[in-house]
């Protein structure tokens, strides 16, 4: 079971099975869909997620870094909440444009 303690590509519909040592032993697996993302710099980027967890849309904006297999893999840099919230985290960060 331990070797499945990865982030896995699923096909290639943009979906990806994301586990940890705790979702593993309480049987809960995070599916999440790459909505798109923004380059910061050549090994950083922030990514914009979206995903179903215990019954709920989950929204994701997570840096993630370059590592040495070419590859991009998530931090724990970044914040997720409920879609619920969507329409006032839009209003917020719309007030950038008022400065």
């Amino acid at each position: 079971m331990i070797e499945n303690i990865t982030n896995k590509e699923k096909l290639s519909s943009g979906w990806h099975e994301v586990y940890s040592i705790e979702a593993i032993y309480r049987k809960e697996v995070r599916i999440m869909k790459e909505i798109g993302h923004l380059d910061i710099s050549d090994t950083k980027r922030v990514v914009l997620s979206i995903s179903q967890f215990r019954g709920s849309e989950r929204i994701d904006v997570r840096e993630h870094y370059l590592n040495s297999s070419g590859n991009y893999g998530h931090t724990k840099r970044g914040i997720n909440f409920n879609s619920e919230h969507l329409e006032d985290f839009v209003k917020l960060i719309n007030k950038l444009n008022d400065i």
